[in-house]
Formats: structure tokens, sequence, C-alpha cells
């Protein structure tokens, strides 16, 4: 059984996140933890920023960060369980990969 647990938040310090894994890895070895740096910009992710590919103000984004949401949740969704630890205001991107883990995997256990 496969654990894949996501951390999204503004750094990769996540010490309460990074101990959690520690945890659950003394109890079950196919542990992978992910972490994706947010912005506080809207709630887009650094990631879908870094492939905008033009300078308007919104076009391309959502597109990107669509791209971005469906590749994290590809990878999270190979796992049988999937977790997710975020900030309030990462609310949003966090629900959006969720639901997408669940299109890709509805068997996994979130």
């Amino acid at each position: 059984m496969r654990v894949n647990l996501l951390c999204i938040e503004s750094s990769v310090v996540a010490v309460g996140f990074r101990k959690m894994i520690s945890f659950i890895e003394s109890i079950h070895k196919d542990v992978q933890g992910y972490y994706l740096i947010s912005s506080d910009n809207a709630n887009l992710s650094y990631l879908a920023k870094l492939f905008r590919t033009d300078n308007s103000k919104n076009e391309g984004t959502v597109q990107h960060r669509q791209i971005m949401v469906r590749e994290v949740a590809e990878t999270l969704a190979q796992g049988d369980i999937v977790g997710f630890s975020s900030y309030t205001q990462d609310a949003e991107i966090t629900k959006q990969i969720l639901r997408e883990v669940k299109s890709i995997n509805p068997k996994a256990f979130t």
C-alpha cells in the first residue's frame, strides 16, 4: 500500500510535515512526501507562474495552472492513500488537486 503526502506552503521548511512523514515511515515504509511551493499572489502556484507564457494579467495562467494541477495529481494518484497539508490561503489549489486525484484514481483514500 502506497502513501503519498503533499505539503503546499510558501517554503520547503515544513517541519511538522517532515515529522509526520518520519512517523508514518516508522510504521509503514512505502511513503513519499511531495512539496509544492505556493505564492501569496491569489493562490497561484509558484510553478504556475514559472510556466506563464505571456505578460497579460490572466491569459495563460489558468491553462498552465490546470496543467500543473493535473501533473501533481497524476503523481499523487498513484498512491492508495493520499494526504494533504496546507494553509488556508492554499485551500483552493489543494481542493483542485484533490478533485483531480479523485478523478484519476477514485479508489484512492483521501
